[in-house]
């Protein structure tokens, strides 16, 4: 997090996944006077997620069946979502559209964290790239 390359910022894909994690990554941030600015959780429909986990599941890309999956989930993403809720950092994206319309919906949201106008809808045209 001091190289070069990340001084204008970078993102975490999928990490933290649990809560030690998260206090670990604050308590680092913290000792080299940075900080988190935004976490940015992705959420979909009861009825969309059932669809996924199934799909994913017939596929054989997933090792759980969707009640592990579920109970993964609670007692592992419910406490670090909590967490970053109670520290003002947590911004859910509902990610039940298109491949498009979820990307724009994401860049609205980073976009509102570092544009302050972008909460007006004057939000300034940018490239988003995939991590």
């Amino acid at each position: 997090m001091q190289q070069e390359d990340v001084a204008s910022g970078f993102i975490f894909d999928g990490f933290p996944r649990t809560l030690s994690q998260a206090t670990g990554l604050q308590r680092l941030l913290r000792q080299q006077s940075q900080s988190l600015n935004l976490v940015l959780g992705l959420s979909v429909g009861e009825d969309i997620r059932d669809q996924r986990a199934s799909k994913s599941h017939e596929l054989g890309a997933i090792g759980l069946d969707y009640a592990q999956a579920k109970n993964q989930f609670e007692e592992f993403a419910q406490p670090v979502q909590r967490f970053y809720r109670q520290l003002g950092l947590f911004v859910e994206v509902d990610v039940s559209s298109s491949l498009d319309e979820n990307l724009e919906k994401i860049r609205t949201q980073i976009l509102k964290f570092r544009h302050p106008d972008a909460a007006n809808g004057n939000i300034p045209e940018r490239k988003i790239y995939s991590v």
